[in-house]
């Protein structure tokens, strides 16, 4: 049933699936990557956001690793 009601829920509306990511640590940075790649990959088109309490995703990584972010 949960199948079928998110490809209704999908079918009903033209706007992207909002998700947000609770967390800029490794885990949260890791996480809202992979859904990314995996809504680019099969759908359907989604807006994702990385909530951080920092300025910055990984703030306690170095700046290399945060640039790439």
């Amino acid at each position: 049933r949960l199948a079928e009601w998110r490809s209704q829920r999908l079918a009903d509306t033209a706007d992207p699936l909002r998700v947000a990511v609770i967390g800029g640590g490794a885990g949260g940075v890791e996480l809202a990557l992979g859904l990314a790649a995996k809504f680019r990959r099969e759908g359907p088109p989604a807006r994702l956001e990385l909530i951080t309490a920092t300025r910055r995703p990984l703030e306690d990584r170095p700046p290399a690793v945060q640039r790439l972010v």
